[in-house]
């Protein structure tokens, strides 16, 4: 069986999936995804969608570690309490407090930022 005949025979049972089981598997991939990281987060993108998200995360009682963003000016402020951090210093955070997760991870990060580019 061929590259192509393998992804074939895959789409076709994604397909046939009963909506039942996928609607469940979307309702609880953030759950797990959180639960294999012990519930640490860190949310990437501290502008408004990243507010957005920080209150709908902590309506299910989960506090975010920290932001981390691309824009200079948000490093070392806080946004709701939560520390802002440069993606480089986040990144440096994850490598030192690693190493019980099964991931090699202290937390997941979520991007909570799209970037518009003009077509």
């Amino acid at each position: 069986m061929t590259a192509k005949d393998e992804h074939l025979v895959e789409l076709d049972r994604v397909l046939s999936e009963p909506l039942s089981l996928v609607r469940d598997r979307e309702n609880s991939a953030f759950d797990k995804l959180l639960a294999g990281c012990g519930n640490r987060l860190v949310l990437f993108g501290a502008g408004n969608l990243g507010r957005t998200v920080l209150q709908c995360v902590r309506s299910i009682g989960v506090e975010p570690l920290a932001f981390a963003d691309n824009s200079q000016s948000k490093w070392r402020s806080y946004v709701d309490g939560v520390p802002v951090l440069s993606p480089k210093d986040a990144a440096a955070m994850e490598r030192r407090l690693c190493s019980w997760s099964p991931y090699g991870r202290w937390g997941t990060f979520t991007r909570t930022a799209e970037r518009s580019s003009n077509v």
